[in-house]
Order: C-alpha cells, then structure tokens, then sequence
C-alpha cells in the first residue's frame, strides 16, 4: 500500500464521525423523521498536533487544502466547496476544478480574503498549509490533518476524533 493510499485511509477514518453524522442526519430530514435528537448545532472535538478544535457534526461548507483528504471527504459523501487550484489538481479531482468549487489559493498561500467571504464551516489543512493555521483558525474551526510515519498504523487503529 502506498504512502498516498495510506494517507487518504488515515484521513478518512479521523473525518469519519463527521461525515457520518452528517448522512445520519440528512436521512432523517430526508425521510422526515422527527424524532431525530441531534441539533444543527452539534459539535465534535477534533484533537490533532496543533491542538483541539470544534467542528460542527454538519459541515456543509468545507475547505481542504489536501488532496488526499479532499477524496476521502469525497469518497466519504461530505461536501467540498474550495480546494486549492494554483498548481496541479490530480486527475482523479478534475472535476473539482470546475467554477462550482471555489479555488482558495494554493497548498503554501491560501487566499485569506475569499475563505473569509465563503464562511466555511471547517477548514482542513496538511503539512504544506500548517504555518497558516493560526490565521486560517481565525476564520473558521481548522484541523490539521497528517500522517506520523512511525505511527500511521496506530493512527488507523484509534481515531484522533471524541
């Protein structure tokens, strides 16, 4: 398995109690159910390297300054509304080239001005974006998502999610 397979597994795992309860609760609007307890409000704490942030169970507008982790979202049936465009969109994420998704700058430089106008409701960044986590934090809740090589096993096995 390749270290960018392996990188979209682990991404995908830690982001998989978000996304999960974002379809729970879109099933529940879509099938009418009342008796769905959750509010729109809800929150997880996310714990990464850079600290604990507070992202809302139902992200709809997401930022992701990572490849592997904007397909995992993907995969996953999340929302992406912005990816960084400056540089090379992998073939497999042309699509997100199109003008419905907003290009946030690119994986060193983010546009601070668009992401502040789009409002996102999380912002997910890597190891290229991570000296900007403090500015992007001031916008909306950031998680700094990466891989410990000498870890990435455990990482798999227990989730940095609450």
């Amino acid at each position: 398995m390749g270290k960018k397979q392996l990188f979209g597994i682990l991404t995908g795992v830690s982001i998989t109690a978000v996304l999960t309860a974002c379809s729970e609760e879109n099933t529940d609007k879509a099938t009418g159910d009342e008796g769905n307890t959750s509010s729109e409000n809800e929150e997880i704490t996310v714990e990464h390297d850079l600290g604990e942030t507070n992202v809302p169970v139902n992200p709809e507008t997401v930022v992701s300054f990572d490849f592997g982790l904007t397909d995992s979202i993907r995969e996953l049936g999340g929302n992406i509304s912005g990816i960084p465009k400056a540089g090379v969109v992998p073939e497999h994420l042309s699509e997100l080239e199109s003008d419905k998704y907003e290009d946030v700058g690119d994986l060193f430089e983010p546009n601070f001005e668009l992401i502040n106008e789009m409002q996102p409701d999380v912002i997910f960044i890597s190891g290229r974006t991570s000296d900007n986590y403090e500015e992007l934090s001031e916008i909306a809740p950031t998680v700094y998502m990466d891989i410990d090589d000498e870890n990435y096993i455990g990482l798999a096995e227990q989730p940095r999610t609450n």
